[in-house]
C-alpha cells in the first residue's frame, strides 16, 4: 500500500468533507448549486466578477472550504456542536445530538484560541489545530474504550479484517488514518465498537465507517501516543458542558463492571429485554460503549427504556424512572450518555408513548394522530409511531423555516427560531409515506415547492 504524508491525508479529509473537493468538482460529480449551498450564496456573492467556483484561485478554493455548512450545519471538517464542546470551544444548553434538530449555533465561545465566534472558527488556522486535536481526543477514547477489554490500538493496525454491510462480507485493511477518518465521522465509540464487535455504524447521509477505513487507509499520521498529547497538552479546562459537567461519581459508579452488575446493556442484536425487579436504591446498572448518539434513554409510563435502535434492541427496567437511580450505582463508559441520565433525571420528562394495536388498518380509526406542536422550547419524543398506521398532524401549514433531518436512527422536525422539535424515534424518512401525513389543505402543505416536500425527498421519502 502506497504512503502518503499527514498533510495530503488532511488535504484529501478537508475536500470530501466540506464537499469541496475539486476533482469531484471538474468531473461534473459535485455542481455549481451544491457548492452555492454550501457557501450560503453564489460565487458572485463571495468573489465579485466571478462566474463560476471552478475560476477559484487554490487559495480562494481552500479558504472556501473552510466556510462551508451542509445541510445538517456542519461545518469546515464537518465539525458539529457537539464536538466543538468536548473540546472546549462552545458551550450551549441545547445543540445537535441534545434537542435541537441541526447545529444552530445560537450557543456561547469560550474564547479558546482566540475563537470567539462561528465566523472566527471558519478559518484555516483554527480548524487545522482543532482537527488535530479532535484526532487526539477520539484516539484517547478508542484507547480507553479498547483497553476495558484488554487491547490496544495497536492490536489491530496492519491486519485484514472482514466485516457484513447490508449482509454482504466487506474486508478491508485497518490503518492509523482510516480509524481517525472513521472516528471523524461516527465518533470514537463507534470505532472502538467496530474493532471489537464487528458494529458497522453509518452516519446521518448513510455513509458508513468502511468507506473512509478504507477511503483513508494508508495515509502517515503522527503516533497514538503524539496525537493523544497534543490534545491533552491543549486543554483549557472548558472541555465538555460547562454547567452541565457531571461532579465524579456521577452516573461513573466505581468498581462496577459488565461482570459485576446486577443488569448490564451490551451491544447485544434484537435482543428485548424487561427487567421486573430492580431495585434503583440497591441494584447496579452497566452501560457499556453506547453514545448518546447511539442509545435512546427514555421514561416511559412502563419504566425507564434504554433502546439501541440500530441494534433493535432494548431494555426496560420496569417501574422505575431516570430520576429514581442512585447516580454511584449506576456507570456508564460514555460521558454523553452520563450527560444524558443527568439531564433525563433532573427534567422527569416523559416521551409521548402511542398504543401498540397488534392490527391496524393503514391510517384507519386505531390510527394515532399526532400533533405538531410548535410551542416555544418544546421538545417532544414520539415513541411508538408506526408509519404505515398512525400520522402527523399540521394544523396550520407548515414553518418556512422547518428543518427535517435523520439524527441517527429517528426523523427529526425542527424550528430552531421556536427552540422547539418533535422526535419520531426509530422512524426513518424513507418508512414514511404521504398518508402519514394529515393537513386541511394536504396539496399545499406537500407542494412541489414547500420546504418541508423538499427536504423529505432528500432524505429518501417518496411522496409521489
Amino acid at each position: 500500500m502506497p504512503s502518503s504524508t499527514f498533510g495530503q491525508f488532511l488535504q484529501s479529509l478537508l475536500g470530501y468533507e466540506s464537499g469541496w473537493d475539486r476533482p469531484r468538482y471538474d468531473k461534473g460529480i459535485i455542481l455549481e448549486s451544491e457548492l452555492d449551498d454550501w457557501a450560503g450564496g453564489s460565487v458572485a456573492e463571495f468573489f465579485p466578477g466571478y462566474e463560476s467556483w471552478g475560476q477559484l484561485t487554490d487559495t480562494e478554493w481552500e479558504e472556501m472550504s473552510y466556510r462551508s455548512k451542509n445541510s445538517l450545519g456542519f461545518v469546515g471538517y464537518q465539525f458539529g456542536e457537539a464536538l466543538l464542546i468536548d473540546l472546549g470551544y462552545y458551550d450551549a444548553d441545547v445543540f445537535y445530538g441534545s434537542g435541537a434538530p441541526v447545529n444552530t449555533w445560537t450557543g456561547s465561545w469560550t474564547g479558546k484560541n482566540g475563537i470567539d465566534s462561528l465566523d472566527a472558527f471558519l478559518t484555516a488556522d483554527a480548524q487545522e489545530v482543532a482537527i488535530r486535536e479532535a484526532f487526539g481526543l477520539n484516539l484517547g477514547l478508542i484507547s480507553d474504550g479498547l483497553a476495558e477489554h484488554g487491547r490496544a490500538i495497536e492490536d489491530f493496525l496492519g491486519t485484514t479484517a472482514t466485516y457484513h454491510q447490508d449482509g454482504a462480507p466487506v474486508t478491508v485493511q485497518l490503518t492509523q488514518s482510516g480509524l481517525l477518518a472513521a472516528a471523524h465521522l461516527g465518533g470514537a465509540t463507534a470505532v472502538a465498537d467496530l474493532l471489537l464487535n464487528g458494529a458497522v455504524a453509518q452516519d446521518e447521509y448513510g455513509t458508513t465507517l468502511l468507506q473512509y477505513v478504507e477511503q483513508y487507509a494508508g495515509f502517515d499520521t503522527p503516533t497514538v501516543a503524539d496525537s493523544i498529547a497534543y490534545f491533552q497538552d491543549r486543554l483549557t479546562g472548558d472541555e465538555g458542558l460547562g454547567p452541565q459537567t457531571l461532579p465524579p461519581g456521577m452516573f461513573d459508579g466505581d468498581g462496577i463492571t459488565v461482570a459485576s452488575a446486577d443488569v448490564a446493556v451490551v451491544w447485544a442484536w434484537g435482543t428485548h429485554k424487561v427487567i421486573d425487579d430492580f431495585d434503583p436504591a440497591r441494584d447496579t446498572l452497566f452501560i457499556d460503549w453506547f453514545s448518546a448518539e447511539q442509545i435512546d434513554i427514555a421514561d416511559t409510563p412502563q419504566g425507564l427504556l434504554l433502546a439501541v435502535p440500530s441494534n433493535q434492541q432494548s431494555l426496560l427496567l420496569s417501574g422505575v424512572t431516570a430520576a429514581q437511580l442512585d447516580p454511584g450505582n449506576v456507570h456508564a463508559r460514555d460521558d454523553s450518555v452520563r450527560a444524558e441520565l443527568a439531564d433525563l433525571a433532573q427534567r422527569g420528562d416523559m416521551p409521548v408513548l402511542l398504543g401498540a394495536a397488534t392490527s391496524c388498518e393503514p391510517f384507519g380509526p386505531q390510527a394515532e394522530q399526532v400533533e405538531l406542536d410548535w410551542s416555544w422550547g418544546a421538545h417532544r419524543q414520539i415513541v411508538g409511531f408506526d408509519p404505515e398506521c398512525d400520522q402527523l398532524v399540521f394544523k396550520s401549514s407548515a414553518p418556512s423555516d422547518i428543518l427535517v433531518s435523520q439524527a441517527g436512527g429517528d426523523l427529526v422536525f425542527g424550528l430552531p427560531g421556536n427552540n422547539s422539535s418533535l422526535t419520531l424515534t426509530g422512524i426513518r424518512a424513507d418508512q414514511m409515506s404521504r398518508d402519514a401525513f394529515l393537513a386541511a389543505d394536504l396539496d399545499s402543505l406537500l407542494d412541489a415547492a414547500s420546504p418541508l416536500l423538499q427536504q423529505l425527498q432528500d432524505l429518501g421519502m417518496d411522496l409521489l
